[in-house]
């Protein structure tokens, strides 16, 4: 990513990435947050003619193919182009999770209501935090691929860097190529359907909940 970056603008590679060619996961996490502070309004403006819930399904579902079009390529510029589509559900849908609790809350009882909605979101963050660690480690993870392609690694005291230089001596090949050899023999990209499934159902069942409680 580093590399492609660099080759089309080589100060937003600086701005972004380590002297060793390496590109900072916060530094990509923060783009999420640029896209909000420069679209909020622009997103709020047009969302605000839609009912609460048909804002927060419609929200969801840009999210979660943002979410998903984020690992299917490798390309930096399409990654970019992906957080900014999940940044675009993210506006959708968050703020109007507020409006609907304002809604539906007794006026005696609203803030007890809106400390409740944090209960889903810490369900959320423990559950998550399975598939974001068992199902993306089998799924996605370059140092489990390597471990897998070559099992005489598995039970060798490396740290990941270590692995990824013995895999490269081992298989005679640069370190971007032995990335393009895991993408195409494991095909990390298969953890896209996990995210856009999950956000498929949620987007299902909001809308039922939408049809028939509301």
């Amino acid at each position: 990513m580093y590399n492609s970056i660099y080759a089309l603008w080589p100060g937003l590679a600086k701005v972004i990435g380590t002297s060793d060619g390496h590109i900072l996961t916060e530094k990509i996490i923060t783009m999420d947050a640029f896209f909000i502070v420069a679209f909020q309004v622009i997103i709020s403006s047009f969302v605000i003619r839609f009912k609460p819930l048909s804002s927060m399904i419609m929200g969801i579902f840009i999210n979660s193919i943002g979410l998903a079009l984020m690992v299917i390529t490798r390309n930096p510029f399409f990654v970019i182009s992906s957080i900014f589509v999940f940044s675009i559900g993210e506006m959708t849908f968050s703020p109007k999770i507020l409006e609907y609790i304002g809604r539906i809350a007794p006026k005696d009882k609203a803030a007890l209501y809106m400390g409740t909605q944090f209960l889903p979101i810490a369900l959320g963050n423990f559950i998550g935090g399975f598939i974001s660690g068992g199902v993306y480690l089998k799924l996605s993870d370059k140092f489990e691929m390597i471990k897998q392609m070559l099992p005489q690694l598995r039970f060798e005291k490396l740290s990941n860097e270590q692995l990824f230089d013995s895999a490269t001596k081992i298989l005679n090949t640069d370190k971007a190529g032995l990335t393009d050899l895991l993408w195409n023999t494991y095909h990390p990209y298969m953890f896209g359907g996990v995210l856009m499934g999950i956000g498929a159902l949620t987007v299902i069942l909001l809308y039922v909940y939408n049809r028939k409680w509301m």
